[in-house]
């Protein structure tokens, strides 16, 4: 049975008061950091539920940490208003237990009416939403901010469901790996020229100036030519720095050991820990981790074209069934580790529900840490020859660009993925993303990221007016046949939904 010893274990602010931070080991370890990565804010009101989804070592823990220290050093609350309990070290994951937790934090705080109560890893107790239904239905949240967290989303966005009504409406977020223009405008130092050429120096510290001021709209086409060519000068930087982004993609974690090694390698045991993560998480969902690992192997042999469940089946051992397949995929994709894209119908105006699929790992280095794992070497070198290839490069960008437009503008619940961002095949053609802005107009966007490209290579449906072709260099904003512009520009100015933290 939990103890209230066991809260102020976890609790050391009721202890030490302002700079508890100096004791508290996530924070400590932040500060050990080379970098830290900053997240967008959330405004947490009482008498509601707030939800943060998103992978293992993301940073979940040091958002809610962080808040803490603002809700004692900034806003001068009192410790005893603020509960965080780390569900995963429940003596059992019983609602019992979770009952425990909050019941004990009410009776230590029972002269305060305003309160707050932070749970981590909510997901790892059986029933939680039942239980935070019935406080909810008692009114005894109506002075308390509740915030939950869960690393394994596709749980936590299940219970969610079941909990309508209950204030958890339009407060749900996301915690994803940083995208590529909060890599340009929080780790520019790491372009390989930063501390030894001046010029390349003051170059990128002149391009934050223009970044933070431009984010390019992809509803108003005259707004988006002018903010492209407001950064158009800093190509060359911008490619460097997306170079990088390739290797090491978003991960908080990646990018620190990176910078350990000072910038030359990723440790070994990173890859190891993105593996161990993605089995770990599946076999708590109930997947077999022999399968798990069967399907990811073959959506990295298929990185970059489309296929259907059937096919992907038919490269796997023998005994896994088609369903098993859709299920795995289903799976993986509600934990942040793929992102599925449907083959559009324009004529009905929805996905194909049977029709092929593009497959893509949500960030660059979840992919290299299997492919890693496939073919048996270091995980960097290995990394280093296979970005050597140039349909190999190709894909990973594809897979970047397609977690990017997804970012910048899911919502959970009203806008998922698959209502604004789908690709298009027939007999003929085929178009890498059809993207439906939030003015119901369609772009086709395809990318090319090789020299000798241009409009030429665009494939072309009636159903679509405007196109955008992403480049590995070249800039033209005056084509009426469409929009010419490069990766990392276009990367560098997409900016992320309000629900992307």
């Amino acid at each position: 049975m939990v103890k209230l010893k066991d809260l102020a274990q976890q609790n050391i602010w009721w202890k030490f008061k302002e700079g508890w931070y100096n004791y508290d080991k996530d924070l400590k370890d932040l500060n050990n950091q080379p970098k830290e990565i900053i997240r967008k804010k959330v405004d947490i009101t009482s008498g509601k539920i707030f939800t943060i989804r998103g992978s293992r070592r993301i940073g979940k823990t040091v958002f809610l940490k962080k808040y803490i220290k603002q809700l004692i050093e900034k806003d001068k609350n009192d410790p005893y208003q603020i509960l965080y309990y780390n569900c995963e070290t429940l003596p059992s994951n019983t609602p019992k237990q979770l009952r425990r937790v909050i019941d004990l934090f009410f009776e230590l705080s029972r002269e305060f009416q305003k309160r707050y109560i932070l749970l981590d890893e909510i997901t790892y107790t059986i029933d939680w939403e039942i239980v935070l239904k019935s406080y909810y239905d008692n009114g005894k949240f109506e002075h308390i901010e509740v915030v939950v967290t869960g690393s394994i989303p596709s749980t936590l966005k299940e219970r969610l469901e079941r909990l309508p009504g209950r204030g958890v409406e339009e407060n749900d977020y996301l915690l994803k790996p940083i995208s590529f223009r909060e890599f340009v405008l929080q780790l520019y130092m790491l372009h390989p020229q930063y501390g030894h050429d001046g010029r390349v120096k003051r170059s990128l510290e002149a391009l934050q100036e223009v970044l933070n001021k431009n984010i390019m709209p992809l509803e108003d086409s005259i707004i988006f030519k002018n903010t492209v060519n407001k950064i158009a000068p800093y190509i060359d930087e911008l490619n460097e720095l997306f170079k990088l982004y390739m290797y090491i993609g978003g991960f908080p974690f990646v990018i620190n050991n990176y910078c350990k090694c000072e910038l030359k390698a990723i440790e070994n045991r990173v890859y190891e820990e993105i593996i161990r993560w993605i089995e770990g998480d599946l076999s708590k969902a109930g997947k077999r981790p022999s399968v798990t690992a069967e399907v990811v192997r073959s959506v990295t042999e298929r990185l970059g074209t489309n296929y259907s469940y059937s096919a992907l089946a038919k490269g796997m051992e023998d005994g896994i069934q088609h369903q098993t397949i859709i299920s795995y995929l289903e799976t993986l994709e509600a934990s942040f580790i793929l992102q599925i894209l449907h083959a559009y119908d324009f004529l009905h105006k929805q996905p194909k529900p049977k029709a092929n699929k593009k497959i893509y790992f949500s960030d660059p280095f979840i992919y290299h840490a299997i492919n890693s794992k496939t073919s048996g070497m270091s995980g960097f070198e290995n990394t280093k020859e296979f970005l050597l290839g140039e349909e190999n490069i190709s894909a990973v960008i594809e897979g970047i660009i397609a977690s990017h437009l997804i970012k910048a503008n899911e919502q959970p619940i009203m806008r998922e993925p698959n209502t604004f961002l789908w690709f298009y095949y027939d007999r003929t053609k085929e178009i890498d993303f059809i993207y439906r802005n939030r003015t119901g107009e369609y772009l086709g966007i395809e990318a090319k990221y090789k020299a000798d490209t241009g409009l030429h290579d665009l494939k072309k449906v009636d159903q679509i007016k405007r196109y955008i072709l992403l480049t590995k260099d070249d800039l033209d904003l005056e084509n009426e046949q469409g929009l010419v512009v490069p990766i990392s520009l276009f990367l560098a100015l997409l900016g992320t939904s309000e629900k992307n933290l």
